[in-house]
């Protein structure tokens, strides 16, 4: 048997959204995102007389199980029994769709061979990181990584420029409300398609690229918590401004920015959405500081669907055999 844990994923948002009429040779999406450990993942796989997945999301998993045992050949094909511990639910924003597809693939492919895959080998066997690589790579080693993009010439090329890692001691608090939008599939496709003046979209790259390079890298370095989360902040909302058209201002929904004006007004710096939403994060320099927050917040009438406390997410992978 192989067990899995693994971390989710906050995207903070992309460095560049493509569109038609803009200079050649641009690099495509990319952007900056925090691996966290709750709410995380955690399955085990073992051989079993016939195929079965229970849990939550247990049918994505038991999907990319079969795929993936369909690229072995015939007689060392075998069942397998999914158990789906622990699972966020999809399309809320913390990449579940990417971890939870690398997990299964990593433990199948252990548990049949023995082979540890590379990231990017996982994330071809189980079809992720079409756009971003942050999840990709961040399942491995965790931390706070800068995606440089894809090179438009090869697709999914993504190069991670750079790699911090989050201070022990810090906390992100994870609220989803119960009225938040959730964007995927067709209506996420479209949001993308969408021609952009090509003036204009270059300049919010150009402003995300020096707020993540002058701003957020940097004062992740010195761990200087209140520079790190403006820096955050104000990138988080530039790259949901490139979306304003579809979801009618920088986040997902009204509730949202709701939310995160509340969060702001009490003092908290770092605060956003995470990538589509509608999960909110708002982080600070301790648990008994979020926990604080969270009691004020719960206080003030906010009522969550969840409300989850994380540390960042170090390169603790679990593989028991």
């Amino acid at each position: 048997m192989i067990r899995i844990v693994a971390p989710s994923r906050l995207h903070f948002g992309l460095l560049h959204v493509p569109t038609v009429g803009e200079p050649p040779g641009l690099r495509h999406f990319g952007g900056v995102g925090l691996m966290i450990q709750q709410p995380g993942i955690a399955l085990t796989v073992d051989f079993a007389d016939v195929w079965s997945a229970s849990g939550p999301s247990a049918d994505r998993a038991l999907t990319v199980a079969q795929w993936f045992m369909e690229q072995y050949p015939l007689e060392q094909r075998r069942p397998l029994k999914i158990i789906v511990e622990s699972c966020p639910a999809e399309h809320v924003g913390l990449g579940v769709g990417t971890q939870l597809s690398m997990a299964t693939a990593d433990a199948t492919c252990r548990l049949l061979t023995g082979a540890v895959h590379t990231a990017d080998e996982l994330a071809k066997l189980a079809g992720r990181g079409e756009r971003s690589r942050i999840g990709v790579e961040g399942y491995r080693t965790g931390g706070l990584l800068l995606d440089g993009g894809q090179n438009p010439a090869r697709p999914g090329s993504s190069a991670i420029l750079h790699r911090t890692a989050f201070p022990d001691s810090w906390r992100v608090l994870l609220l989803q409300l119960h009225t938040g939008t959730r964007w995927h599939g067709d209506r996420e496709c479209h949001a993308f398609a969408r021609p952009r003046d090509p003036v204009a979209n270059l300049r919010t790259t150009e402003r995300l690229c020096r707020l993540a390079l002058l701003g957020i890298l940097p004062a992740l370095q010195e761990a200087d918590l209140t520079a790190f989360g403006e820096s955050v902040y104000e990138f988080n909302r530039a790259a949901g401004e490139a979306f304003t058209a579809d979801q009618g201002g920088p986040y997902c929904c009204e509730s949202v920015a709701e939310l995160i004006t509340w969060l702001r007004a009490t003092g908290v710096a770092g605060v956003g959405q995470s990538s589509w939403g509608p999960t909110v994060f708002a982080m600070f320099e301790n648990e008994a500081a979020a926990r604080n927050l969270l009691q004020q917040a719960c206080a003030a009438g906010w009522e969550f669907e969840s409300a989850v406390i994380s540390a960042g997410f170090h390169s603790s992978l679990e593989f028991n055999l």
